[in-house]
């Protein structure tokens, strides 16, 4: 209801019929869900029920059933991304109060955050044996991509050269801080994180003296392997990458893709024309059509890039808000909000993610609604 609430034409005002009807036979039931404050006339026309902030309490209960998901048997890597969660939680409330400009993070980079780091430890608990055949043929083991499982092949080794009898839950953490706590020119979000990763917790017996992972393993701070990271997990988030050289890093992902995730890049750049940037009719109706085209190919790489007329109409999408069709191996569909009443639910490709390009200045402007919905990359050429 956001988007609505801020047009100037009021669009929202058809419901005052709905919430105030004049005679009892036209009363109905009205069930609205909005992330956005309404205003007064509307609210006084129903009941309210606000749901408040979270608190760090509310992440770790939310971290711990994601966590209990994929790691649904007792291990010491579960024992200690719980012993993690505190002071983890405490950080990132501490980013969500004070970040500038605000919402840049939200709550979806904490749940990406969680299920990275959960996924990517289940795939190392397989490789070193410590999972029952059971999980290792299960259907969580879906959720762990081939490009995660050479991540954890990675973790594995380093956990044999430091003569660690499994991995360390931190590195995992480091990791997944990396992927969804970043994109921001201000380094303090990270920092802060990695921070409260660094200091021993209770629960955590056996990782006294463990380093972080980029104290033994440098590379992984560099935005390229990051980017590589987030364009081989098939099935995790789809990708906002923040740049002041959107040419040169639009090339550098089509050169990736092929080699990463076995992508098929496609890329959908924006006319720089102010007509065609204001456009509500032919032209963003044609790049919409492009798009739905675009996700029912399989393997295909969306890179979007100032198409700003498009992206509510892909925010479903953008959310992996899918629906399947009943019966075996069936379509996956996805609802684009085309203009007026026209809402289809499009095909989307089982493995299909889009690459959203934009500048430093671009982002800054968008709403919190779109901006969640990505894991967010800082990246240059330089990097």
């Amino acid at each position: 209801m956001g988007l609505a609430e801020q047009s100037p034409h009021n669009p929202l005002k058809v419901l005052h019929a709905r919430l105030e009807p004049r005679r009892l036979e036209d009363a109905v039931s009205v069930i609205a869900i909005s992330n956005w404050e309404l205003d007064r006339s509307k609210l006084s026309r129903a009941l309210v029920l606000a749901c408040p902030p979270p608190s760090h309490a509310d992440l770790r209960e939310t971290a711990l059933a994601i966590i209990r998901a994929y790691l649904d048997h007792e291990t010491h890597i579960r024992n200690q991304l719980m012993a993690s969660l505190e002071p983890m939680a405490k950080a990132f409330m501490e980013i969500l109060k004070n970040q500038r400009p605000a919402d840049f993070h939200g709550l979806r980079d904490w749940y990406g955050l969680c299920s990275f780091a959960a996924r990517l430890l289940l795939a190392a608990d397989v490789q070193m044996g410590l999972s029952s055949e059971e999980v290792q043929q299960g259907a969580l083991m879906g959720g762990v991509s081939r490009s995660l499982s050479e991540e954890a092949t990675r973790l594995v080794k380093l956990c044999h050269e430091k003569q660690l009898k499994f991995v360390p839950a931190v590195w995992a953490l480091q990791l997944a801080v990396l992927n969804n706590v970043s994109g921001h020119d201000d380094s303090e979000s990270l920092d802060k994180m990695v921070e409260s990763l660094s200091k021993p917790q209770t629960g955590s017996e056996g990782m006294d003296g463990v380093p972080l992972l980029s104290d033994i393993y440098p590379e992984v701070l560099r935005a390229s392997k990051r980017l590589d990271s987030l364009l081989g997990d098939v099935d995790g988030r789809h990708i906002m990458v923040i740049t002041d050289s959107p040419g040169p890093v639009i090339a550098w992902i089509q050169h990736r893709a092929p080699l990463i995730g076995n992508w098929n890049p496609e890329s959908l750049v924006g006319s720089p024309l102010e007509h065609d940037k204001v456009s509500t009719d032919i032209y963003a109706q044609s790049m919409i059509q492009a798009a739905i085209v675009s996700m029912a190919q399989e393997r295909r790489l969306l890179i979007l890039h100032n198409v700003d007329s498009i992206y509510a109409a892909l925010y479903d999408v953008f959310n992996s808000n899918y629906s399947r069709a009943s019966g075996p191996n069936s379509q996956r569909y996805c609802r684009i909000a085309r203009e007026g009443f026209c809402n289809p639910r499009c095909a989307v490709a089982d493995q299909f993610k889009t690459v959203l390009v934009v500048t430093r200045k671009r982002a800054a402007q968008y709403e919190a609604a779109l901006l969640n919905r990505f894991a967010k990359l800082e990246a240059s050429c330089a990097h």
